[in-house]
């Protein structure tokens, strides 16, 4: 059967459904806040007990005691890395002990595994770069474990939710499987169409109003009130002018990045200013200097060549 990833918005344990349960643990295997904290109540005290005797567990590895009073047949303490800033081969260990869950669920006889966030918490690393490394090891680990049908990744917030919604489009272009999505996760990547676009209001979620000012000559303002619309979900840009507001997305999102004023002359030239740009870290991590600086390089190959980028 082809491998399901789905994302669900909520609480780990309150899944019927997986016949295995991830737990973020930590090394001692002896409970902790967080996930670790929730599994262990909700499991209840047996679960303790069968911690004890497995002498903790290495970071990037995983060890297996039963569900206690969790519907699933195993939980999987899994020990992701604490982010001390990428360069003590955090990504591996990440790696290693999604693909070490799948393999001993696999040993378990399960079919369903669900997955939290490992090591978002308190261990501090990066939610995107996560979303990443477990969203491919897991791929990965099912490919040369096919008898797991599906994995499923709880997301307890929507914060976390939406990023790994977000990199799960993504990567699935270039993963050749088939991907179960709630509906709410396709509202971070929406078809990239003119008419979509610009019947949604799709607010920044932190704006900047950045100094920009640029004449443009009749034919430059004609490219742009023609605009671009991206014809596939790759890292390009789509814009358009309605109004008097040119707006630009980019096309694995559809977030607007930035937004101008495109103010009409007599002649037919215009004049470009009033700049607004997506200044979330997530999004566009660009000082405002640089996002002026990219902003004027798109228009300069927007309105010189017509090409999209």
């Amino acid at each position: 059967m082809p491998l399901a990833l789905s994302l669900h918005l909520g609480d780990l344990t309150t899944d019927g459904e997986a016949d295995a349960i991830v737990n973020a643990a930590n090394s001692s295997l002896l409970g902790g806040g967080g996930v670790d904290g929730a599994i262990h109540r909700a499991a209840g005290p047996a679960i303790l007990d069968e911690c004890r005797v497995l002498g903790g567990c290495d970071t990037g590895d995983a060890k297996v005691t039963g569900a206690g009073r969790l519907p699933a047949r195993i939980i999987v303490h899994a020990v992701g890395p604490v982010w001390n800033g990428g360069q003590r081969g955090e990504a591996e260990l990440l790696a290693s002990c999604h693909s070490r869950a799948i393999a001993l669920a696999t040993e378990h006889g399960c079919r369903c595994i669900a997955f939290p966030a490992i090591s978002t918490g308190v261990y501090r690393y990066p939610v995107r770069r996560a979303a990443g490394i477990a969203l491919k090891a897991t791929h990965l680990a099912v490919v040369a474990h096919p008898q797991i049908e599906e994995a499923r990744f709880w997301l307890f917030d929507r914060a976390t939710f939406d990023v790994f919604a977000d990199v799960l489009i993504r990567l699935k272009r270039g993963l050749e499987v088939g991907v179960a999505l709630p509906p709410e996760a396709s509202a971070p990547v929406p078809p990239v169409t003119r008419a979509f676009l610009s019947a949604r209001d799709i607010p920044m979620q932190d704006s900047s109003e950045l100094p920009f000012g640029r004449t443009l000559s009749a034919e430059e303002a004609t490219r742009l009130r023609e605009g671009h619309i991206s014809g596939d979900m790759d890292d390009k840009w789509c814009y358009f002018v309605e109004g008097d507001t040119l707006h630009m997305h980019r096309s694995w999102t559809g977030l607007e990045i930035f937004s101008a004023r495109l103010a009409p002359l007599p002649d037919g030239r215009a004049e470009l200013a009033g700049l607004r740009r997506n200044a979330n870290r997530d999004q566009f991590g660009q000082s405002d200097e640089g996002a002026v600086e990219t902003f004027d390089r798109l228009i300069t190959v927007l309105t010189r060549d017509g090409l999209p980028i």
